[in-house]
């Protein structure tokens, strides 16, 4: 079992260097406009979006202290997804205990 999840976990990471010279999709598009912005600025836009404000003000951070470049930005979203693959499988984990 701890095979196929280092598999998958690695299949993630994978995928997501490998779509780092890809141009932007709407999505990060919208939040680059976001960030760009003044912080004042940026939390008035970001209180009538759809979306949580945590990862606009992480973004925000990011880009100022590594630039708006796409591999930058590509790597911002490879460490968050990595994180998120960690996490849930540590849920998975403790919501499914192995077999003694």
């Amino acid at each position: 079992m701890v095979v196929v999840i280092s598999l998958g976990f690695l299949t993630g990471i994978t995928v997501h260097l490998v779509a780092l010279p890809l141009p932007y999709w709407q999505d990060e598009t919208v939040a680059l406009f976001f960030t760009s912005r003044g912080w004042i600025s940026m939390l008035r836009l970001i209180a009538f979006d759809i979306h949580p404000p945590l990862p606009f003000l992480l973004l925000k951070g990011w880009v100022g202290q590594w630039g708006d470049h796409p591999a930058t930005t590509g790597l911002f979203s490879l460490l968050l997804s990595t994180i998120s693959l960690f996490f849930t499988w540590r849920i998975g984990r403790r919501l499914f205990k192995p077999p003694v």
